[in-house]
Parts: structure tokens; sequence; C-alpha cells
């Protein structure tokens, strides 16, 4: 099984939908079955997929926020198979803020909004659990099969599918959750004081994206040999999906009207 840990602003909303339209109904965005207040706090474990895997027995990827590669999902599933996406910190939370403004129509100010310590270097947070860029790079080599770039990220399809082992992978994708109107990222990242903010809520997610950058993410296109270039402009020619698929939409009624219900039907009985 597959996992794909889903971080803020990194391009996980088009990913999801790669996943349901290769996997279909083998393919679940999950969630811990308890109720949780942030997904900053929360992360999807064992016990939670032991859940998961009553309404979908032959389980091949998984998805969301709160799957992160220190969990303890391998307890329970012990041939799980992690990977991200990663993106460059102070654009990162620039586009995360301006989502919060734009998408979820919050009035806070940025000093405000970034006054949360669980904003601070979420990636490394997200991927390590402690926020300390050693534990983070120490769990994605050992538990992560890729570590994909969002600034490279047909790139990163591409070595997904071959790092996955699924050459009949469908990696083909429609752009999702993009922001029509940059103007908020752009603003922060032009101003010195917002961008000098940024740069120290980001220190050890600016250490951790250096080390992909330099070190993971090179291995991975030597790895993958001399046809990197061509199969990627291959698949770019074959861009953008032109509909949504049949697995895709067999995915979103399952989860719609099987996976959420019950699981929220749970909760209501276990709170009682």
């Amino acid at each position: 099984m597959i996992a794909f840990a889903h971080i803020q602003k990194t391009g996980g909303v088009t990913m999801n939908s790669v996943l349901r339209r290769s996997y279909g109904t083998r393919h679940c965005d999950v969630m811990p079955v308890g109720r949780y207040d942030t997904y900053l706090l929360e992360t999807y474990s064992g016990s939670d997929h032991r859940w998961t895997a009553r309404l979908y027995p032959r389980l091949l990827s998984i998805a969301g926020h709160l799957v992160k590669p220190h969990s303890d999902l391998h307890t329970v599933v012990p041939e799980v198979r992690y990977f991200t996406m990663l993106r460059e910190p102070l654009k990162r939370m620039a586009s995360h803020y301006q989502h919060v403004v734009q998408k979820l129509g919050r009035t806070w100010s940025f000093r405000d909004w970034a006054e949360n310590a669980l904003l601070r270097d979420l990636q490394t947070h997200h991927i390590g659990g402690t926020g300390r860029f050693e534990d983070a790079a120490g769990i994605l080599e050992e538990r992560c099969f890729l570590v994909g770039l969002v600034e490279r990220y047909d790139e990163s399809l591409v070595l997904l599918r071959r790092r996955a082992g699924e050459p009949e992978m469908d990696i083909r994708y429609i752009a999702r959750n993009v922001a029509t109107d940059n103007s908020i990222r752009d603003g922060l990242l032009a101003d010195p004081d917002h961008r000098r903010m940024l740069a120290d809520l980001n220190r050890e997610d600016v250490k951790l994206y250096r080390f992909v950058v330099e070190d993971l993410y090179p291995r991975f296109q030597r790895e993958y040999g001399a046809t990197l270039e061509a199969d990627v402009a291959a698949f770019r020619a074959a861009l953008p999906a032109r509909r949504i698929s049949v697995r895709e939409q067999l995915s979103r009624l399952k989860m719609n009207l099987v996976y959420r219900p019950l699981l929220r039907g749970y909760r209501s009985v276990a709170a009682r």
C-alpha cells in the first residue's frame, strides 16, 4: 500500500485526484476515527487504519493531511510505502495564508495567523513529528520511496509512476485547488518585513527543502535513468486529463456515500 502524506499547499488536491484515477475504490482519503480539533495536531494512526480496513479490505492507496510518515501506521501495515511533495518553504507558507483568506474567508492579519506555533516549520513537523530537520530528513530516507517537488511537479509524477512500480498508473491530471489571484502571496514575499518573518518561521523547513533539492531528489533522477527528460516531455504532451475518469467517480462515491457517513456515525456513537 502506498500512502501520500499531503502537506498543505503542495499540490496535494491534484495528487489525490491522480490516486483516485489510478486506484478507484481501492483508494481512500483517510481520516482519524476519533474527533479532532486541528489537523496540525492529529495523525492517522495504525488503530485508525484497522477501522478503515473494514470498509476497504483491499486498499492500495491512501492519502490525507493526517497521513504522516512518522506515525505508527507501519505497525499495522508493515508494507506501507510513503511518498510526499515538498515546496519552497517561504512560498508554501505565503500560499497557505492566501488560501486561508481567499478560500476559507478568514480575516486574520498574516502576523496574527502566523503566531500559531503549529505553523512554524510545518513541512518538517509533518514528516518527522518533532520540527527538527535531522528527524525529518531521517524519516524521508527511511520511509519514503519518493519525495517530489512542487516546482518539478510533472517530473515528480513521472518519477512516482516508476518508483511505485506501477507502469500503468494514470498520472494525467487536471490542476485542482489552484489560486486564480496570487496577489496576497506575492505581496508577502515582496515585503521585506514579511519575508524576514517567513524566513524566521521556516528555518528547519529551509534546511529540509535544501536537503531534498540538493541531495535526495537528484538521486531519484539519476536512478530513473537517461530517458527521464523525454518521458516527462511525452507526459506533458498528454496533458491535461480530458475528463474525470470512471474510477475517480467511483472512488468519490464510496468515500461520500459509505466511508464518511459511517465514520460520522461511529464518532457520534463513541461520543455518547
